[in-house]
């Protein structure tokens, strides 16, 4: 026997009762088919969900980080603004003491030509004054000299 062959066999009314069994699975399975398509379409619309809240936490993240970052460079450049003024100052600061000591050896030199020349002058009075006495010596010799021969 062949299935074809059954199926001529049975009566009319048999084939009817056999064909039913398969509408009602191909029922059933459709069936099955639209629940497990429409257990899909949610669960479809659940991932949907789920990445827009995934996209809108991490558009809110990203945009937090901007705003970090934003900051941040806003800080680096005062902080960079703050280092280029102290650099500043520090260069100012060491031209200002490169002039002080320029000034100080300056005085220190004056100070060494003015004892230099203190000394010198010094010096040249002591011989003056060497000088002096001596000629205030020799004149007292010659006024006691005249003074004797003119009581003589």
């Amino acid at each position: 026997f062949s299935l074809l062959g059954l199926a001529h066999a049975l009566q009319p009314n048999e084939r009817e009762e056999l064909d039913r069994p398969s509408e009602e699975f191909a029922d059933h399975s459709s069936k099955q088919i639209v629940e497990r398509l429409d257990d899909l379409k949610e669960e479809c619309a659940q991932t949907r969900e789920h990445v827009a809240e995934i996209s809108m936490v991490t558009t809110l993240s990203v945009e937090t980080m901007l705003k970090d970052l934003s900051a941040t460079k806003r800080q680096v450049a005062a902080l960079e603004h703050r280092v280029a003024a102290q650099e500043l100052e520090s260069k100012r600061a060491a031209a200002e003491a490169e002039e002080c000591r320029d000034t100080r050896r300056a005085a220190e030199n004056s100070l060494e030509e003015a004892r230099r020349q203190a000394r010198h002058e010094a010096l040249k009075n002591t011989s003056r004054e060497e000088e002096a006495r001596k000629e205030l010596e020799r004149q007292r010799e010659v006024d006691a000299r005249t003074g004797q021969a003119a009581k003589v």
